[in-house]
């Protein structure tokens, strides 16, 4: 009787969770639509745009979404996923990622420091601790330089992953703290911003959040998350360019024809479904299903984001072929796609680093903890 009664409140929960989602989908479709309009728009000033978009934002209860209890409570996959689909749909800049999934995820993990995190939103997340990475603390001391880091002009402060002797570490710092140097640079993705940071910065016990020993599960977590909803956020952009193109090839007459009349544009067409199909199917059913053990977890994650950053910039490349010149153009739109599928592909790994820990994980039978 237990055990039905068990299954029935799980049935019941994740019924709950699912009409959540959509209903926040909806509304959060109708609101970028609204206030977004076209990309271009959003390239003139994406600091600006995001500004504007985040009171929208924390008026329908996307800035602090409820922990998802199937998932350990850490996070909610099966609520962000959907929202980064649309997301990658109407190229939203700024900070959305550390906004809608970091800060949540850490106040959760880190309920102590709830509150702070909480108040110093929207923030940057940068990571020096992972493999490749520069930063490191030691003697009280915050050293090393940043990749171009996205949105890190914007905000006012800075969530810090770097490197020490007991382990990785995890840091919170004002964008103006002592020795803190922020020099902006170009961008490939124009509906956004990015910069470099340098550290030589004293710190103290007070600037770090977690304990020794701790923080490399809490930045696992983290990144995996992140990966997901990146994920989402390219399957989003390969989900638009998609449907842009299969109209364009139905409009776009040659020798008095439909371009898509052409056997060679159907397979072009058929193949773009067909991917970002399946990467639907891939990237719905780890947010459904995400294993709350750090190891599956993290695997998953990374398999998910490396497949999405894959096909979505091969995604893009079909498009502009179908497209033809017009798509290269700064007026079209497409380009604008194809510039954030490869920024974001960039972030919280590119797709052959994490195939390096997928295939290690998979051949040694190690845990994969990247």
């Amino acid at each position: 009787m237990s055990g039905g009664t068990s299954a029935d409140a799980q049935l019941s929960g994740a019924e709950a969770t699912e009409s959540l989602a959509a209903e926040l989908t909806a509304a959060a479709a109708r609101f970028f639509a609204a206030e977004l309009g076209e990309p271009h728009r959003t390239a003139r000033d994406p600091a600006g745009a995001y500004r504007l978009l985040r009171p929208g934002l924390a008026d329908l209860g996307l800035l602090g979404l409820p922990p998802d209890p199937a998932f350990g409570g850490a996070g909610a996959p099966r609520l962000t996923t959907p929202l980064f689909q649309l997301a990658g749909r109407a190229l939203v800049p700024g900070p959305l990622l550390e906004d809608v999934v970091l800060v949540p995820a850490l106040t959760a993990l880190l309920p102590s420091r709830a509150a702070e995190l909480a108040a110093r939103a929207p923030l940057a997340f940068v990571d020096g601790s992972g493999p490749g990475a520069g930063l490191r603390l030691g003697g009280g001391l915050l050293t090393g330089r940043s990749g171009p880091l996205p949105h890190g002009c914007d905000v006012d402060w800075l969530l810090i992953a770097a490197r020490s002797r007991s382990g990785p570490r995890l840091l919170l710092l004002s964008s103006d703290h002592p020795g803190v140097s922020i020099v902006a640079v170009k961008t490939m993705d124009p509906c956004s911003t990015a910069c470099e940071i340098s550290f030589d910065s004293p710190t103290g016990p007070a600037d770090l959040l977690g304990v020794a020993g701790a923080t490399r599960n809490l930045l696992v977590t983290v990144r995996s998350l992140a990966r997901l909803a990146l994920s989402a956020e390219l399957q989003g952009i390969a989900d638009h360019l998609t449907e842009v193109t299969v109209k364009y090839a139905l409009e776009r007459q040659q020798f008095g024809r439909p371009i898509g009349s052409f056997q060679s544009v159907k397979h072009i067409l058929a193949a773009m479904a067909r991917d970002v199909l399946a990467l639907g199917n891939l990237v719905s059913a780890v947010a459904r299903r995400l294993p709350a053990d750090l190891a599956s977890m993290a695997l998953w994650c990374a398999i998910a984001k490396s497949h999405a950053s894959k096909t979505a910039v091969q995604i893009a490349a079909a498009a502009l072929q179908v497209h033809g010149g017009i798509g290269f153009t700064e007026e079209h739109a497409l380009q604008l796609y194809y510039k954030r599928a490869l920024a974001v592909e960039s972030r919280f790994g590119q797709s052959a680093e994490l195939n390096a820990f997928i295939g290690a994980a998979r051949v040694t039978g190690e845990p994969l903890i990247c």
